[in-house]
């Protein structure tokens, strides 16, 4: 598909920074893309391909038939599919063009505001009213700009959409200093134009800092009010307590310093500056204008004050400040929000449904039916090997043919995947290195020739990468589960892994931890690895019933509370810490029991321990089971208490049956589970508040179901597993299609 995307000039404004990303993202993914700016400018934007300017006549734009008939020149040589106007003169300059020179390309505008604020006479609707009407199709920012724009243009019913702006969810993030340090920073950024309220902003930040000395405003951006903002803050004498900054190229690293992000703003559409702030982890408060709501949800993903109520963004904006704890859920939230939903992948995909729309392409017209290997160390019923069977299933149904193969034969309680071919390899693992185990995926990979091969787990990515010198160019996937460098014992070990990741064509990570942890321990290119997080398939239980089955199986009382363990029994699972912790509750709450899931090297160590301890009335191992779900369903919580993790799956699965969580803050624990609302967080192994945690929760069935609650609408939402699978065959098919 080829796309012209115009803007109004190279400016660092919402509108053209997000064009770019979009056309960057548009390209990747096999489109050609042209940008065309109507006026000169000297803003350097982030397009991986030049920027070519109409250079209109900025005096006579309200008749500059020269630039239309440059306009129409360009549409003829570049013979676009479709064209899309991106705010400012953008929409008028191609409707003239259209008219005038009779070209017939499809036209989408973006609306990214609310029109009607900026509608102040007959005229203006009037010839507004003109432009939409030789369009084809409007994209909305937010269901506020949609509801606006079809109030002051129904005739565009039924040629409307919602497209929100999307985030950079890999870019670098440059570290900078706020100056004074001492102080509590507060950032906004945004032009300086009437409609970020900047006047607003002083008389706000005005009635604050009088009363706390250690207070910093910081403004960045530029525009025709910035003079006159400088000479009021120099009337009001807060010089040494508010810093311009004027246009920056790197707004993020200024976001991701502050305490507090504000924007007061009087109009507005959808700000992509809020997802940054929410992405940075830092709190967010606005006013309730345009579709600011549909992402800040207050008393969730941050703080929304209803617009001009300058008393109250004032009080909200001291209580933030002084509350750094009451912060985190809302700041977990809203980051978990964005990354899910808002990303550019996510974004553009939504864009190019709506192309093939307007132009009439069948929307299957990019499906390529692939043949996918999943190689997976054994097919067992543990983490990495269950969720790679998950994503199998899920690939299968969106019909694609998957080979599933374990690289060792597992004895008993295979796992297998419905409707794909199942396989193992060798009978069992010999020795640290098998050319064998390389000769034999060779020849498979020649038998049923995949089009791409995914690895999950460490095996499994030494023997395929040394397989890949035998056999064509495949692109090899590698799913990293974990923090990786926990794992990297020695400087030789780090080097001949670095190694084998230069020939893997993509690396998903599970969760943000580790994907940065991954980035960093290889020096690997952000461009090559993103986070798609696990599917997690929800399984319907009676959970009273299982709840009583339970406790009559293991001979308990049916008022006995059940904390469940799931995990192998290895060092990293430090099961000694929960049994120290079980130790002290038999002084305090005898009706809490502690069950055991797993197999593992350390399990006959930790019997002897019970015994030791005389926690046997207290303590209890299933060994190993498949009936997860049910166990998770008959018990009051689940606890974790691992030195190292990624982002554990047991958890979400918890979260499926409405079961909070109380885990130690490692790895990317803090990703799925938020302090004080789905479940309980501990720092530094604390066992002493990991005990007072687990009584609170255990004797309150209020806040148990509170919490369970929370964490199923968290996973229902987020890890949903054919989303997840959908954004695995996008990166699969984006791999393949240069070797199609």
């Amino acid at each position: 598909m080829r796309v012209l995307q115009l803007i109004q000039k190279s400016q660092t404004r919402g509108a053209e920074m997000f064009t770019c990303q979009l056309s960057n993202i548009l390209i990747e993914k096999g489109h050609e893309v042209k940008i065309l700016s109507l006026f000169e400018g000297e803003a350097h934007l982030p397009f991986n391909g030049k920027i070519y300017s109409l250079n209109a006549n900025l005096k006579n734009r309200f008749f500059d038939i020269s630039a239309w008939r440059n306009l129409h020149k360009i549409i003829r040589e570049f013979k676009p599919d479709i064209i899309q106007a991106n705010a400012g003169d953008t929409l008028k300059y191609i409707v003239f063009s259209k008219i005038i020179f009779g070209w017939k390309i499809p036209v989408i505008a973006r609306n990214a505001s609310e029109v009607g604020s900026y509608l102040k006479s007959s005229f203006q609707k009037r010839i507004n009213n003109f432009f939409y009407k030789n369009v084809e199709y409007v994209i909305s920012v937010s269901k506020a700009s949609e509801k606006d724009i079809l109030n002051h243009f129904p005739f565009l019913s039924g040629k409307t959409k919602v497209v929100p702006v999307g985030l950079e969810i890999n870019s670098e993030i440059k570290k900078i200093v706020l100056e004074p340090e001492d102080c509590q920073h507060i950032v906004h950024v945004g032009g300086f134009t009437f409609e970020k309220n900047h006047e607003g902003i002083l008389r706000i930040f005005q009635s604050l800092a009088g009363s706390n000395q250690k207070m910093h405003l910081h403004l960045v951006g530029d525009g025709p009010l910035k003079s006159k903002i400088e000479k009021e803050v120099n009337n009001l004498g807060l010089n040494s307590k508010i810093t311009f900054y004027g246009f920056v190229s790197n707004p993020l690293s200024y976001i991701k310093e502050a305490n507090v992000f504000i924007l007061p703003s009087i109009i507005e559409g959808l700000p992509a500056v809020i997802l940054e702030a929410m992405f940075c982890q830092i709190p967010v408060i606005a006013y309730n204008v345009g579709g600011i709501g549909e992402i800040v949800v207050n008393g969730k993903t941050g703080w929304l004050i209803e617009k001009n109520d300058e008393t109250g963004f004032k009080n909200t904006l001291e209580m933030v400040l002084g509350g750094h704890e009451a912060n985190s859920s809302r700041i977990e939230i809203a980051k978990k929000m964005v990354v899910d939903n808002y990303s550019n992948e996510i974004i553009a995909d939504q864009f190019l449904s709506c192309y093939s729309d307007v132009i009439g392409l069948p929307k299957t017209s990019t499906h390529i039916k692939m043949k996918i290997l999943h190689i997976v160390t054994k097919r067992q019923y543990r983490g990495a090997e269950l969720f790679a069977a998950y994503l199998s299933s899920e690939l299968i149904k969106l019909g694609h043919e998957v080979v599933f193969v374990g690289l060792y034969e597992n004895e008993k309680d295979v796992l297998v995947v419905e409707n794909a071919e199942n396989r193992d390899l060798v009978s069992a693992k010999n020795g640290k290195f098998s050319f064998y185990i390389v000769k034999k995926i060779v020849k498979l990979v020649n038998e049923i020739k995949p089009d791409i091969i995914q690895c999950n787990g460490s095996d499994t990515l030494k023997y395929t990468v040394a397989a890949s010198l035998f056999f064509r160019n495949i692109p090899l996937v590698y799913r990293n589960i974990s923090i990786i460098s926990e794992w990297i014992s020695s400087r030789p070990k780090k080097i001949i892994y670095k190694r084998m990741f230069q020939r893997i064509a993509h690396v998903t990570s599970v969760g943000d931890q580790a994907m940065a942890d991954f980035i960093k321990t290889y020096n690997y290119p952000i461009n090559r690895t993103e986070v798609i997080r696990r599917g997690i398939p929800i399984k319907g239980l009676d959970r009273e019933k299982l709840y009583k089955e339970l406790r009559i199986d293991m001979g308990f009382d049916q008022k006995s509370k059940i904390a469940l363990h799931i995990g192998n029994f290895s060092p990293e699972k430090n099961h000694e810490f929960l049994l120290d912790i079980f130790e002290e509750l038999e002084k305090e709450a005898s009706d809490i029991k502690l069950v055991c899931v797993g197999n593992g090297i350390l399990l006959e160590k930790m019997k002897q321990i019970v015994e030791e301890k005389r926690l046997y009335e207290r303590v209890f191992f299933l060994g190993f089971r498949k009936d997860i779900p049910e166990l998770l369903a008959a018990s009051d919580c689940l606890v974790l208490c691992s030195k190292v993790e990624g982002v554990p799956g047991v958890i979400l699965e918890a979260g499926t049956q409405k079961i909070p969580s109380i885990s130690t803050n490692v790895g990317g624990v803090s990703e799925v589970l938020i302090n004080g609302q789905t479940g309980f967080l501990i720092d530094d192994f604390n066992k002493k508040e990991f005990k007072e945690k687990l009584i609170e929760l255990m004797n309150n069935s209020e806040l148990r179901k509170l919490l369970g609650e929370n964490a199923f609408s968290m996973i229902s939402k987020g890890f949903d597993p054919e989303i997840n699978a959908k954004k695995f065959e996008q990166l699969y098919q984006k791999l393949i299609t240069p070797t199609k």
